[in-house]
């Protein structure tokens, strides 16, 4: 991304990369929150069975600064393309958003938009919370910026949490291009709390391909273009 925050100056490889643990990624902060876009492969990438207890909060994965139009991660091979987040082989107790401990929980969830493969992907990992983010949507919750997928759990993942019992901990996944959540040979998972497929407002319905899906690609009669939000009554 350029200095301007609005020109994609795209790179091959991954936006941020992480084999460690305990790091932090942005901040619910004001201003504490980076935008990682452009990228070639991944906007955040967690790796490996030593990368535990990781934090993503407050960052704009995948569009401009403002939050306002798509700078993907990605390639155009959905089929391998991972995205914005990637959380990968045995990956543990990575919090993508809010962590629910009462500072800054209403401002520490990311934008993640506008990415090539799915927003979020979560592969062979366990015990990952990705909580009170905007995923597919532009900064308002109200227009969308379609990821692929919005999340997808794979690959016998097991006890990841998305969404919860909260305001703060709900994830607004609406405006993908397919499904809003993806789980394929995977268990013990929960989708909580969450508006999947309408707008911020939990009252606007948007056209997407599916909500929940259990397989991977979709039907080819199932598909449809990249929703957009329906116009709302003046």
């Amino acid at each position: 991304m350029g200095s301007d925050g609005i020109t994609a100056l795209v790179h091959p490889a991954v936006g941020i990369y992480v084999v460690g643990s305990r790091n932090r990624i942005g901040s619910g902060k004001l201003n504490a929150g980076n935008t990682i876009s452009a990228s070639g492969y991944s906007g955040v990438e967690v790796f490996g069975a030593n990368s535990h207890d990781n934090i993503i909060q407050g960052n704009r994965i995948g569009t401009d600064t403002s939050g306002t139009a798509a700078r993907p991660n990605g390639t155009a091979d959905i089929y391998d393309s991972i995205g914005g987040v990637f959380l990968g082989l045995n990956t543990r107790r990575t919090t993508v958003g809010s962590d629910s401990d009462g500072l800054d929980d209403e401002t520490e969830g990311n934008l993640i938009s506008g990415n090539l493969g799915d927003g979020v992907r979560i592969y062979g990992s366990l015990d990952n919370k990705v909580a009170g983010n905007l995923i597919g949507t532009d900064a308002t919750g109200r227009r969308a910026i379609p990821n692929y997928n919005g999340v997808r759990i794979q690959s016998n993942s097991a006890r990841n949490q998305i969404g919860g019992d909260t305001q703060s901990l709900r994830n607004i996944i609406s405006g993908n291009a397919q499904s809003g959540v993806l789980i394929s040979q995977s268990n013990d998972n929960q989708i909580v709390g969450n508006y999947i497929g309408t707008g911020i407002d939990g009252l606007t319905a948007w056209q997407i391909n599916s909500r929940v899906s259990p397989s991977y690609p979709a039907h080819p009669e199932t598909q449809l273009e990249a929703p957009q939000p329906q116009q709302e009554q003046p």
